[in-house]
């Protein structure tokens, strides 16, 4: 039996980061290092664990029946090790210069990286949050990007497996927006078959294009009225108001953002005249960071901003 003394506890991430990855790259990236590193780090667990642990299959790496046995071991080692080393820990932010990444739509970003800054101003705290876009592969690998990002904000029917680790942030649903001096606004509100003659801007969420549906933004197509005039597609929500305000494109966003994008002066802003689900967004961390004082503060802050935002 190997003794507990041997075992360097600081490569249990990096040990976490192979076998999530298994690319000696990536896996250095997720830990911060270098590749050189990272072989070295591969090396010495090689060797203690007498396996290969990552095989060349072709172009790629693939684990071997050992290091498959060591997932579930190595994700509860690790979550022991966070509860053990954060258990009195204190977070205080006004000390800290800690940085926090957060990957959402830039929708959200609208709607929650404002109120979020002044309550760091207010504190003085040299926390620093960074706002990223969603990764592509989101929806592919979310174990891997849930641990590369402190938070990820999104609706919570893309991840249903990681519920346990996520919050519901607020719920909004959807209205549509046209230039206040568009000729079908004249005195009164556009109808659906109107709409229908009317150029439509949509925006992709950027994960898939079969999710724009769930969103909102094709919400017309449940109803039997078909799109006669071209439509148009952005990838960004924040996009689509100054395109709306050229006047020739109506739009589909959510009514949050209409409120902080969209003044009456400018724009229509009024219920649509079809179906149209609302939606919820949570945030998602991983498991291993549930016990995290400092994400914890973070969590408790933005659910402390949103809710004194609502209140206004």
């Amino acid at each position: 039996m190997r003794e507990l003394k041997s075992i360097d506890l600081n490569m249990l991430p990096a040990l976490e980061a192979l076998l999530d990855e298994r690319h000696v790259t990536r896996a250095g990236e997720r830990v911060r290092l270098t590749q050189s590193a990272m072989s070295g780090v591969l090396r010495r667990l090689r060797t203690y664990f007498d396996d290969e642990l990552l095989v060349r299959s072709g172009n790629d790496l693939v684990l071997t029946p050992l290091a498959e046995s060591l997932i579930p071991l190595v994700r509860d080692a690790r979550r022991a090790t966070d509860r053990l080393f954060s258990a009195a820990a204190i977070f205080d932010p006004a000390a800290s210069a800690r940085l926090f990444t957060l990957s959402a739509s830039d929708y959200v970003q609208a709607t929650l990286a404002p109120a979020l800054a002044r309550t760091l101003a207010q504190i003085e705290s040299g926390v620093r949050v960074d706002f990223v876009p969603h990764p592509m592969d989101l929806l592919r690998e979310p174990q891997s990007v849930l641990l590369k990002y402190d938070l990820v904000v999104l609706p919570p029917n893309y991840l249903p497996a990681y519920e346990r680790t996520s919050e519901v942030l607020f719920e909004d649903d959807f209205v549509c927006i046209i230039a206040a001096d568009h000729p079908a606004v004249a005195g009164r509100l556009p109808t659906l078959a109107e709409l229908a003659d009317i150029p439509l801007v949509t925006a992709s969420f950027g994960l898939n294009q079969q999710h724009l549906v769930p969103l909102g933004g094709l919400m017309i197509a449940r109803s039997d009225v078909e799109l006669t005039r071209p439509t148009m597609e952005v990838s960004s929500y924040l996009s689509i108001p100054s395109i709306v305000r050229e006047g020739q494109h109506w739009a589909l966003i959510p009514r949050r953002l209409a409120e902080l994008e969209c003044p009456p002066d400018r724009f229509a802003v009024f219920e649509p005249p079809f179906p149209a689900d609302s939606f919820t967004d949570s945030m998602f961390w991983h498991v291993s960071r549930t016990h995290d004082p400092a994400l914890t503060w973070l969590r408790e802050t933005i659910r402390s901003v949103l809710s004194a935002a609502d209140s206004e």
